[in-house]
């Protein structure tokens, strides 16, 4: 075994190559592809994971053919859960509820469990249509089984940064 030379270093992480808002918007020219996403805090904070209380964030994210981030066909929201205890299958059925308006229910399974119900992971694909409404409501709603989250001014700003990501 030699030990005369360093391993490689891993690969830089990728730089927006623009920033809307906290939205931030990314170009891979090898993969002829451009993406854009922002994360959003809906319950708790991150220091609350340590202190084992619920934490439910948002990752919405899409991505599109090509190096400018056109209006994709669907808005992948990918939703994190931490929680000490296990949810029920019940907690698995995802709302958007804007207006008043039921827009979307559907049963997200979580992916990625691990330990003992500290976290869950679940990815729905929402027609860019529906997002577009939930985002410019004046009240929206995000229910994840009997939980459920008004977006606050900011969470919807971010959803908002997203959408104004797409080149028109």
């Amino acid at each position: 075994m030699l030990y005369s030379q360093a391993p490689p270093p891993p690969p830089a992480k990728a730089a927006p190559v623009r920033v809307v808002g906290k939205a931030e918007v990314y170009s891979f020219p090898k993969r002829n592809m451009s993406s854009a996403s922002v994360y959003v805090y809906l319950l708790g904070t991150t220091e609350d994971i340590y202190k084992k209380k619920d934490v439910l964030t948002l990752f919405a994210r899409y991505e599109v053919a090509g190096p400018k981030t056109v209006q994709p066909e669907k808005v992948i929201f990918s939703l994190s859960w931490f929680s000490p205890t296990p949810k029920p299958a019940a907690e698995h059925t995802l709302t958007l509820i804007a207006d008043g308006k039921t827009l979307l229910s559907i049963e997200v399974l979580p992916s990625h469990p691990f330990g003992r119900g500290s976290s869950e992971y679940y990815d729905a694909r929402i027609d860019y249509g529906t997002f577009q409404k939930f985002t410019n409501a004046g009240k929206a709603v995000l229910k994840l089984g009997t939980t459920s989250i008004d977006l606050t001014a900011e969470m919807a700003q971010s959803l908002k940064d997203l959408d104004a990501t797409i080149e028109r």
